[in-house]
This record gives C-alpha cells, sequence and structure tokens, in this order.
C-alpha cells in the first residue's frame, strides 16, 4: 500500500502545475462568461485576474483553443511569480514550447517575453509602443506601427533589450529611449533622447552618446522587426533607470551622429540637420511607457 500511495503521491507532484492552471482557467472562464452576460451599460467588476493580468484578448486569436491556452498560461504564470511555485512554472514552460502552432508570432512574443521575465532573477521591465492614437503621418503606413520590447538586468549590471515591432516599413529605424512619458501629443509630446550626462547623440558602442541611444531596428521585406542587445548604460533602476521613460520608434535610419549638424540649436530639431541631438531619424512613429514587468 505504501508504495501505491508513494507512487500516487509522485504523480500528485508531476502534474501540479497543470492542476493549479487548469483551475485559474476555469476561474477566467467563469468570469468571461459573467461579462459576456452583462448589459452595454452595467459596470465592468474588477476580478482578481483583471486587476493582475492582461488580457489574453487584448489581440485577435486564432482559434478558441488559442484563447483558451492564453488563459492558462498568464493564470498559471501569476501563480508562479506569486505563490513562488515551481511545478506551475514548469508547466508554463512545457506549453510555451507550442505557442507558435496556436498564436500568432504577436502574442506568441508577449506570452514567452512574459514567462521568460517572470522566470528570470533579475529587474525587469515592458514596453508596449504604438503611435499613442495620434501618428505623426498615417498617410505613410498601410497599418499602425506597433510592438512590445522588453528589458532585463543581466547579473554583470548590462541591460538586456529584447524587441518585436510590426507595421515598419523595410529598412533601417531609429530605436531611443526619450525623457518623458507623455503621450497628451501622441509621441510627439515624449521629449528628447534620455540625456543625464548631458552628451551629444551617438551609437550605442560610442563613449558621446546619450544613454537613450539604442541605434536601430531592421525591419524584414513584411515590416517586422525582432532582435535582442545588450546596452551598459540602459538602467532599471538607480538615478538614471528608465522605468517611467518611453521607446521610441522613428521612420528613418538613425545616422548615429556621423550625419549632417549644420543646425544643431533649432529647436524642435530640424530633421536632416542635427545628427548630434536626433540622428536625424525623422518621425516618431511608435511609443510606449517602460513599466516594470
Amino acid at each position: 500500500m505504501d508504495g501505491w500511495r508513494n507512487k500516487g503521491a509522485d504523480l500528485a507532484a508531476e502534474d501540479d502545475g497543470e492542476r493549479m492552471c487548469a483551475v485559474g482557467q476555469r476561474r477566467w472562464l467563469r468570469h468571461r462568461r459573467r461579462r459576456t452576460c452583462a448589459t452595454p451599460t452595467e459596470p465592468r467588476n474588477s476580478s482578481f485576474l483583471d486587476r493582475t493580468l492582461p488580457s489574453p484578448t487584448s489581440r485577435p486569436l486564432n482559434n478558441t483553443a488559442s484563447l483558451q491556452l492564453v488563459a492558462m498560461l498568464r493564470v498559471g504564470l501569476r501563480l508562479a511569480t506569486v505563490g513562488g511555485c515551481a511545478a506551475a512554472a514548469a508547466a508554463i514552460s512545457k506549453q510555451s514550447t507550442n505557442l507558435k502552432l496556436d498564436l500568432d508570432d504577436a502574442t506568441a512574443f508577449d506570452v514567452k517575453e512574459s514567462v521568460r521575465l517572470a522566470m528570470a532573477p533579475g529587474i525587469s521591465a515592458k514596453c508596449l509602443a504604438t503611435p499613442q492614437g495620434k501618428p505623426c503621418d498615417p498617410s505613410k503606413a498601410e497599418k499602425p506601427c506597433k510592438g512590445l520590447v522588453t528589458f532585463l538586468m543581466l547579473p554583470d549590471d548590462m541591460c538586456e533589450i529584447t524587441y518585436r515591432v510590426e507595421g515598419l516599413t523595410p529598412g533601417k529605424h531609429g530605436f531611443h529611449i526619450h525623457e518623458f512619458a507623455d503621450f497628451s501629443k501622441g509621441c510627439l509630446s515624449a521629449g528628447p533622447h534620455y540625456n543625464p550626462f548631458g552628451k551629444n547623440h551617438g551609437a550605442p558602442w560610442d563613449e558621446d552618446r546619450h544613454v537613450g541611444d539604442l541605434g536601430n531596428i531592421e525591419a524584414d521585406e513584411s515590416g517586422v522587426a525582432t532582435g535582442k542587445l545588450v546596452d551598459h548604460l540602459v538602467k532599471l533602476h538607480g538615478p538614471t533607470s528608465v522605468i517611467g521613460r518611453s521607446v521610441m520608434v522613428h521612420a528613418d535610419e538613425d545616422d548615429l551622429g556621423k550625419g549632417d549638424n549644420s543646425d544643431p540649436i533649432t529647436r524642435p530639431p530640424v530633421n536632416g540637420k542635427c545628427s548630434k541631438v536626433t540622428g536625424n531619424a525623422g518621425a516618431r512613429v511608435a511609443c510606449g511607457e517602460i513599466v516594470l514587468a
């Protein structure tokens, strides 16, 4: 009998993460049914999931199975991070290997980054970049530029920055951190590059550069830019933390401070003549606040 009891205990421990995720999934589905039955004028109740987790329906999904998978992953992720449950985290990791079969690329990137940051030991942050309702030049884009950027402090105090941005024109685009997360006038009100040390604009590898100078990201023929970089000046802690500031994606390529700088004084800067200020990176097509993950 002891052998059967031990075997049962092992099986229960093995399935612990999946069972907790399933319980969270059922809870979320009950919550969704209550919201569906509410009248248009009925105020939305704030449940545990609404207060703690991003909505799985914020992006289009391919089918009902995808919706349920995202719900399960997000609930399980919350249990793993708040409760410190290794079994739940392991269950999420196992499920996330099949995300590409069920989700569109943007949603898969979002969920995978959420899992990765939750399981990483360092401080992490994220930024959802969009035109903030007021694109600089909507005539030049077939669809709005949007994307997700994540930040993770590494053990050597370097910052790993991972991004996926879509809706771009093919080619290189300036990629910066700006001083403010003020979007009252769309991305135009986010201020200049974050520059706490009073430096000139430059390349990420230059000594004379802004903290917010992250160079360029490059979009493929479908308008999607994905990648990762590691920077020594970007911090998520201390007096020069970028938390509460903004990520900015530009319409044009950043010349990295090597272009025309014939008019570095005029404000707002004159694009094409202020290389040491903006990198002549052109219009601001997407931006968003950097918040702790």
